[in-house]
């Protein structure tokens, strides 16, 4: 028997409340200071879908932007919601799912998704749902993480002692120029941009950036389980892959590099 919608929606919302993603998100707001600055949002109407702690819904809206978004997980829509109101920002929130976008056609002018888009389960459908609420002549920007970043280098590690678990590692459509495109035949997509961005982490080394995610993320507690009593092993394994891209720093920290691929649809008047 195949997972109703309803359990699809508990489990990624019991995914993203465990550990401590918030602190996560933290180190990823550059990425999404970095989308905002790819075009001029001041006095258009943004959309933030899948927008978790509300990185890029706060930064549309420092813009100047008339802003709206939407997380299936009620702990990161709280957080997200006082993050805006202790800077008073004027921002829509609501509970909704990539797959069925809580907004109707061509309602906004420019829509963002930040490491969300590229994690659910159906990207054509995602796609489709992103697209149809932006209006034609709109902007489109997502990101997903690329597959030297140290996220998918984690998992092919994984994969290398028991693939069954992992199961297939891909970047997936939305990191890849060809992948997007072959996701977004028959779209009215005018134009398509991809560029890759290194987005630094800096921790006191390498495997402290190691156990903070491994305290911090959903997922990474989610594989663990997996493994059970095999995870020192894989952790092991990890690590080590992690020292071999790892970049020293003169006070002694290291920098991991989480690089991603920004790509800028232009949709069709």
């Amino acid at each position: 028997m195949g997972t109703t919608p309803d359990e699809r929606r508990d489990a990624i919302r019991r995914l993203w409340s465990v550990g401590d993603y918030p602190r996560i998100a933290a180190h990823f707001a550059p990425a999404a200071d970095r989308v905002v600055a790819e075009t001029d949002l001041a006095a258009r109407r943004v959309l933030d879908a899948g927008s978790g702690t509300g990185n890029a819904a706060l930064a549309a809206a420092r813009s100047g932007a008339e802003v709206a978004a939407f997380d299936l997980t009620p702990s990161l829509l709280a957080l997200a919601r006082r993050r805006a109101a202790a800077e008073g920002l004027r921002i829509e929130w609501r509970e909704g799912d990539l797959l069925h976008v809580p907004w109707e056609d061509d309602a906004f002018d420019v829509t963002l998704s930040v490491f969300a888009a590229f994690l659910t389960d159906d990207p054509a459908r995602c796609l489709t749902e992103l697209i149809r609420v932006t209006r034609p002549g709109g902007q489109l920007l997502t990101t997903a993480w690329s597959r030297s970043s140290i996220f998918l280098r984690m998992m092919h590690v994984a994969a290398q002692h028991d693939a069954d678990i992992v199961g297939v590692v891909d970047a997936g459509p939305f990191a890849d120029r060809n992948g997007l495109r072959r996701l977004s035949i028959g779209a009215p997509i005018e134009d398509l941009a991809v560029r890759e961005h290194e987005l630094p982490l800096s921790f006191a080394s390498v495997e402290a950036a190691f156990a903070f995610f491994e305290q911090a993320s959903g997922p990474v507690q989610s594989l663990a389980a997996a493994f059970g009593d095999r995870w020192d092993a894989v952790r092991a394994d990890i690590i080590t892959d992690w020292q071999s891209v790892a970049a020293s720093q003169p006070d002694g920290s290291v920098t991991l590099p989480a690089s991603y691929v920004l790509a800028h649809l232009h949709l069709a008047p």
